[in-house]
């Protein structure tokens, strides 16, 4: 009997192909289009952020199982932007495959990076406001707050050159994961593709630009504006940012 057996995915012309169209749709957007398209993926980035902080806190952070499970629950947040179709700044630079097509100009992609950089920030601020005002941050014995906290001072450690590494191996973890996602026909096809490199950025510690502007000025804020009737956190807390 012949085996059957067999993988139906896109071929590597029609990914390029696939990803170019993508990439002009997204281009041709008007500009309030694209902003709020970006205000978009912001939120669903913030949302992922927020799901792996509420995992890993009250856990130890130097469980494996953590950052694994962590990475995945991450993981939400780009299969959000991948359903919905929204645009955030790391995962847009594949745009300039339209740029290479002769599709765009060097100065329409340039206009349109920066509108999504700015609508992924008005994004995640104003999301960031949402959680601020909901008490998640004085959730588990403020728990979640501590989690905030351990997170962005961890980044606080690197070096310049460490900082720029751990970012383009994150970027190009999303690039493969937005690139894999290209082979599937299906929904499901996407997010199964999707799972494995965002989980491994994640994982490893390395950094994403996006998610850092989400967790750094959060832990910020809450250094410098959390209520004071906290029990003990309040000085943990201090303790944790302490350099």
């Amino acid at each position: 009997m012949r085996n059957k057996l067999s993988f139906d995915l896109q071929l590597s012309a029609r990914k390029a192909a696939i990803a170019e169209r993508i990439a002009s749709h997204k281009i041709a957007r008007s500009k309030v289009s694209v902003f709020l398209m970006a205000m978009s993926a912001g939120v669903f980035m913030a949302i992922g952020f927020t799901f792996y902080l509420s995992v890993i806190a009250d856990a130890p952070s130097s469980q494996a199982l953590t950052h694994l499970v962590g990475g995945l629950c991450f993981t939400l947040g780009f299969i959000l932007l991948a359903v919905c179709g929204t645009s955030l700044f790391t995962s847009s630079v594949m745009t300039v495959m339209a740029k290479s097509r002769g599709v765009i100009s060097w100065r329409t992609w340039l206009i349109n990076a920066l509108l999504v950089a700015c609508g992924n920030l008005a994004g995640i601020a104003c999301f960031s406001l949402l959680i601020w005002f909901s008490g998640l941050v004085m959730s588990e014995n403020a728990m979640w707050g501590v989690a905030v906290l351990h997170c962005a001072e961890g980044k606080m450690h690197h070096t310049f050159t460490e900082s720029v590494s751990l970012g383009i191996m994150c970027n190009l973890m999303v690039c493969l994961a937005l690139w894999m996602s290209y082979c599937g026909r299906s929904l499901c096809d996407k997010i199964v593709a999707m799972i494995l490199p965002i989980t491994l950025f994640v994982a490893s510690g390395f950094e994403h630009c996006i998610a850092n502007l989400f967790v750094i000025p959060f832990a910020i804020a809450i250094r410098h504006f959390a209520p004071r009737p906290f029990g003990n956190w309040r000085t943990v807390a201090q303790t944790i940012f302490r350099h």
